[in-house]
């Protein structure tokens, strides 16, 4: 059963006959998007490329190898038990130091070859071909949190790793944070996704985390409800012209998408950095001091003892408005059973310029 295959059964039931029909332009539409949401393709493999986001990623990719554990794959019904990982030209087994196949697939590039056995008949495929499951971040029952719980569990391992597990002191946005010693997730739903806290326990450093490396790589910046966001006139406008371009203005159609640039800096703001939103002061999980994206990374700051400044792939500084492909935009499209703002099936929130260009202006 091919990866494609798969997906069809997943998500057949939401489809009047059971199955999605191509000749129906309703029914192309809605896989259309489900695709795209999902996000299929680079979502679901374990490629290399996923592997090394994250230094806890292949920790736990090797700690299953080493263990034994079979990898669940996309073109075999049968899981995979793997006992050679083939990296940069060289052949691992289970009697291999872990660091040293660690650093082999952190350190190389290109395809990594897995040998093994899958249903009782040797196979050789890419790790492409295993599923990128929740344990590694992947879709699926369990995966909500699980990329913030992997960038946080890879932030404190490399941290620990900076003095010895000493306090360190930390750049960021500009201010030095002393004493720092690790992070530590923030519960329930705010803007702050973890937070630094010193030696004495104190949160000091609140962070927005997004995975990814591109504007595209990840979901919304936030949503329209909360009441600071929701009687804003550029929202309530774009609720009506919204209603205004559908056939039933309370109902969204399947396959369309609208969307509309935010013009108020102070509304982005509160968006992007919390609904406490105030300009470098009085940070907190709602009115956060940085927004990174993908793995946290620490380097040393010259003439600073003790001291690194974190960075990740692409990294927003409060009070900064996001630019180019990561300019906010509010958009709202076909979701099945989410009703927001009086139209039935939709759902409402406000992304980067480039998730969705292909949907319409207004």
């Amino acid at each position: 059963m091919d990866i494609l295959e798969k997906f069809i059964r997943k998500v057949a039931y939401k489809f009047p006959k059971g199955y999605p029909d191509i000749n129906n332009p309703e029914d192309r539409a809605l896989l259309f998007e489900l695709l795209d949401y999902d996000n299929l393709l680079n979502e679901t493999q374990l490629s290399r490329g996923q592997l090394k986001k994250y230094d806890t990623r292949i920790s736990k990719f090797v700690d299953q190898f080493l263990d034994g554990r079979p990898f669940e794959s996309h073109s075999k019904s049968d899981p995979i038990k793997v006992d050679t990982l083939k990296i940069n030209g060289k052949e691992y087994t289970q009697e291999d130091e872990r660091e040293d196949i660690f650093q082999a697939i952190k350190s190389g590039s290109g395809t990594i070859l897995a040998k093994g056995t899958s249903g009782g008949e040797s196979v050789e495929v890419s790790t492409s071909d295993f599923i990128k499951t929740a344990d590694y971040g992947g879709r699926g029952a369990g995966s909500g949190t699980e990329k913030e719980d992997m960038a946080l569990a890879d932030a404190n391992s490399n941290l620990k790793t900076l003095n010895g597990g000493k306090p360190v002191n930390l750049l960021v946005n500009g201010t030095i944070y002393s004493d720092i010693v690790g992070a530590i997730t923030v519960p329930k739903t705010p803007k702050a996704d973890f937070a630094f806290v010193d030696k004495g326990g104190s949160p000091k450093i609140f962070i927005s985390h997004k995975d990814g490396s591109r504007p595209n790589d990840f979901q919304q910046y936030g949503g329209l409800t909360h009441s600071k966001v929701v009687d804003h006139p550029e929202v309530q406008s774009f609720i009506k012209a919204v209603k205004n371009n559908l056939e039933d203005d309370s109902q969204m159609e399947r396959g369309s998408g609208f969307r509309r640039r935010v013009e108020d800096p102070e509304l982005i703001r509160v968006l992007v950095y919390g609904v406490d939103f105030k300009s470098k002061t009085d940070y907190g999980i709602n009115n956060v001091q940085v927004l990174y994206q993908g793995p946290l990374k620490y380097q040393a700051v010259p003439g600073k003892l003790n001291t690194f400044s974190v960075f990740s792939n692409h990294t927003i500084n409060n009070p900064e408005v996001p630019q180019e492909g990561y300019y906010p935009y509010f958009y709202v499209t076909f979701r099945t059973n989410r009703n927001q703002f009086g139209v039935k099936d939709s759902r409402f929130g406000v992304y980067t310029q480039a998730w969705r260009p292909t949907s319409k202006e207004i």
